[in-house]
């Protein structure tokens, strides 16, 4: 609930106007910012990675993902065989803590 969500590029820098900030305010249809990131804490804590994906007007949380590198070392992800383009799912990885503040921040590439 008081997550701080960060983008970052491909050399680490944080972007603070991208469009991925202004859907988190309204995600989908059924749940409120704070409760899709309670959502994105939870699957984090249980299955060690999360993959929010955006379909059309709707930000949701993918299940059964899995990841493939290539032979240049790009991640392809894929669920029950079917590639996921990667303009429309992230992976996030890492979540930072703290045991005062709780979860920080996400981290997604």
């Amino acid at each position: 609930m008081l997550a701080e969500i960060v983008i970052e590029d491909s050399d680490g820098d944080e972007i603070k106007n991208h469009s991925a900030l202004k859907k988190l305010r309204n995600p989908n249809k059924y749940l409120t910012q704070s409760e899709f990131i309670k959502l994105m804490t939870y699957t984090y804590m249980l299955l060690g990675e999360v993959f929010p994906v955006l379909d059309v007007y709707q930000l949701l949380l993918a299940l059964n993902v899995y990841t493939e590198l290539d032979d240049r070392l790009i991640e392809h992800f894929k669920i029950n065989g079917q590639e996921i383009p990667s303009f429309i799912i992230r992976h996030i990885k890492n979540i930072g803590s703290n045991q005062l503040k709780g979860c920080r921040d996400f981290i997604a590439r």
